[in-house]
């Protein structure tokens, strides 16, 4: 019965075969991170992936040389995937196939339980789309039609790359080990489902608050969810069943967040075990009769060919001055007062000591690292780091005051025991950083964080203009980490590989994902991995200068700072696109926390600090706090902090609990002494 229904169903969807059902046929779907393909030979389907790496052409011709070996060079052929586009030099128009139409073929190839011209929804979130298809019955002939669908535009916001990335970062060995935490979490925060890079920027900021990870986990699945439901035209799936397909099928936290979010009973969903290569089946189906040697062929020319294609020309680095860092520690020095700076960002802690030493400032010591998925231990370790520091070069310290600045800033100030005065912005730290090192009275500043970007001009050395980047990541180095974490390259090697570039191509520059959609087209064709790096340097420099610059005055000498300031592709690019040289300071990558430092040091009356010894073994807790107001409206993401009797909040809006602090440091005046004080000064 089951074989009998199957036909019906190929009669309905498939109106014509070309050849038999019984012959070879193989399907490619070429996606943005995956090739997959399948060999069907009868009954029998042998499947096949492949990471991309930003070459879909050779992996192409790699899977196809491996195919040829084992099944012959007879074949039908079919291709599909957003990568597929470029081909139709190698292929004719027939055998490059619409995912709509594949997804429809694979459906009916496969025996899904779906009754004959039943209406059915298709659900497909890879790596970077997300689509939804429903299908539906002719009225004149009765065959199952593609009647309605909806397509995300090219921001990924709910696809599976963000995911994958997020999977290394919270430092998960894969991304279904992500998916399994995500699954047996069942608290939730809200995160962005607009945009992928707001919601990386969210998971950031819940980070330095110090929510969980496992939570951070679950929301970017029900995140993801969230995005979805905003492609569909009404917010609803009609009723009928819904397969599931693509890479996020396979994940039981986003198939539970999506059956909640989309108020769909789970008895409606199917999800094939051949789901993540359903696409490859249909196109497998639809396929034309090929000599696969002619088609490597043909790729090995492709290989070969230049893809004309309008440069940018190569990257400019002739009048930028690398300030090389003197690092002559002031060993056994003897040290009244010391500043201590820790800068905790998105991607990177910082900290840093100084002191002032026959009038003038030294840095002592520093330490920088990954924050990673802790970021009070990050401030910890790095200020560990800097104590044996201390202890190594024999410094005789009396007093140290503490300044934190940065994304994290607040925690990290309640945890090392900073004034609340010397909890500093991100814009007054670096200010006050650069004018340490570099002390000059007239110059504008360019810093790239991993996820902030920020643009300060000085004038007679003060703070006269400034502007930082909303929460897109495009003009910041979080686009060339994920670029270069996706091409398989060292962060350190990406400067010099951008700098033998020759001709880089024009990419869009008006968003960090966009971005990466637009390199795609150049990585088609072939395009060598040192044009695509300079192109983002490039799209990464215009999109900070038309966003957070945005026609502000940027004066005759420009310092760049951050620790993309190393990338020495990314100083070529800015000086490119200014047509002026780039000054890198020393110590680029710590004068946030070097300007903490200073803030602290120069208002010393107003510091404080726990000690290297009591942080080396500090004992505290840090995790979510529930509010006590069932009532309130405002559904606040507390974090409590606490150090023995110490308690810190962050995250209430009213200030219920945060508040609380400050109000213990507030001592009512004693009337009594005033009155005194009054009468005595009235008699004199």
């Amino acid at each position: 019965m089951k074989e009998k229904n199957k036909e019906n169903i190929l009669e309905n969807v498939i109106s014509k075969f070309r050849f038999p059902l019984n012959m070879k046929r193989i399907g490619i779907d070429i996606g943005s991170d995956n090739l997959k393909a399948v060999v069907i030979d009868g009954k029998d389907i042998t499947t096949y992936i492949k990471k991309i790496n930003g070459k879909p052409i050779y992996a192409l011709k790699e899977t196809l040389d491996e195919i040829i070996t084992k099944n012959g060079n007879e074949a039908y052929l079919g291709v599909t995937g957003v990568n597929s586009i470029s081909l139709s030099d190698v292929l004719n128009e027939k055998q490059v196939l619409s995912e709509s139409i594949t997804t429809k073929g694979g459906i009916a190839f496969l025996d899904l339980d779906i009754k004959e011209n039943e209406e059915f929804a298709v659900i497909d979130i890879g790596a970077s789309n997300q689509r939804y298809y429903e299908f539906g019955k002719d009225k004149n002939s009765g065959k199952l039609i593609l009647e309605h669908n909806c397509l995300q535009d090219k921001c990924g916001a709910g696809s599976g790359l963000l995911l994958e990335h997020m999977a290394k970062r919270f430092e998960y060995g894969s991304i279904e080990e992500l998916s399994n935490v995500a699954n047996q979490t069942e608290k939730t925060i809200k995160l962005s489902a607009k945009c992928g890079v707001f919601r990386e920027s969210d998971v950031v900021h819940q980070q330095q608050k110090g929510t969980p990870k496992e939570v951070l986990a679950a929301s970017l699945y029900r995140a993801s969810a969230d995005s979805f439901k905003t492609i569909l035209s009404n917010g609803m799936i009609p009723e009928g069943r819904i397969i599931l397909i693509g890479g996020l099928s396979l994940s039981k936290a986003f198939v539970k967040h999506l059956i909640d979010v989309c108020k769909i009973s789970s008895e409606r969903v199917i999800i094939p075990k051949q789901g993540l290569h359903i696409v490859a089946i249909g196109a497998a189906i639809y396929g034309q009769q090929v000599y696969l040697n002619n088609i490597i062929k043909k790729l090995e020319q492709k290989l070969t060919k230049p893809f004309n294609y309008e440069s940018q020309g190569p990257l400019i680095l002739k009048k930028s001055i690398i300030m090389k860092p003197k690092e002559d520690w002031p060993y056994g020095a003897d040290v009244p007062l010391a500043g201590l700076g820790i800068d905790i960002g998105s991607v990177s802690t910082k900290a840093a000591l100084i002191a002032k030493i026959n009038g003038k400032f030294r840095l002592l010591a520093y330490h920088y690292r990954r924050t990673e998925i802790d970021p009070v231990g990050a401030a910890i370790d790095v200020i560990n780091k800097v104590y044996n520091q201390v202890i190594e070069r024999g410094y005789k310290i009396e007093k140290v005051v503490a300044g934190t600045t940065g994304s994290g800033r607040q925690l990290t100030g309640f945890i090392v025991g900073a004034s609340k005065e010397h909890i500093v912005d991100e814009i007054t730290a670096q200010a006050a950083g650069i004018t340490t090192v570099y002390p000059q009275k007239e110059f504008s500043i360019i810093e790239f964080g991993g996820q902030d970007s920020k643009f300060i001009n000085i004038s007679q050395g003060v703070v006269v203009d400034f502007a930082m980047n909303n929460a897109c990541a495009a003009g910041t180095g979080a686009l060339l980490e994920k670029y270069a974490m996706r091409r398989g390259i060292k962060i350190e090697d990406f400067g010099d590989i951008a700098l033998r570039a020759k001709n880089p191509p024009d990419i869009d520059s008006t968003c960090a994902v966009l971005s990466e959609q637009s390199i795609m087209k150049y990585e088609q064709n072939n395009v060598s991995l040192e044009d695509l790096c300079a192109a983002i340097t490039l799209a990464t420099a215009r999109n900070y200068l038309a966003k957070v610059v945005s026609g502000s005055e940027i004066k005759e000498k420009v310092v760049f700072q951050g620790a993309t300031a190393f990338n020495l592709g990314q100083v070529a690019a800015l000086e490119t696109v200014l047509g002026k040289g780039i000054i890198v300071p020393p110590w680029p990558h710590i004068t946030g926390a070097i300007g903490a430092a200073k803030y602290a040091y120069d208002t010393s009356n107003l510091g404080g600090f726990r000690e290297f010894k009591k942080i080396l073994n500090l004992k505290y807790n840090v995790g979510p706090y529930e509010c006590i107001n069932k009532g309130c409206g405002n559904d606040c993401n507390i974090t409590m902090a606490k150090i023995g009797d110490e308690e810190f909040y962050i995250g209430d809006r009213c200030q219920r609990y945060s508040a609380k602090k400050d109000e213990k440091k507030i001592k009512p005046p004693n009337l009594f002494k005033e009155r005194q004080k009054i009468m005595e000064d009235a008699c004199q």
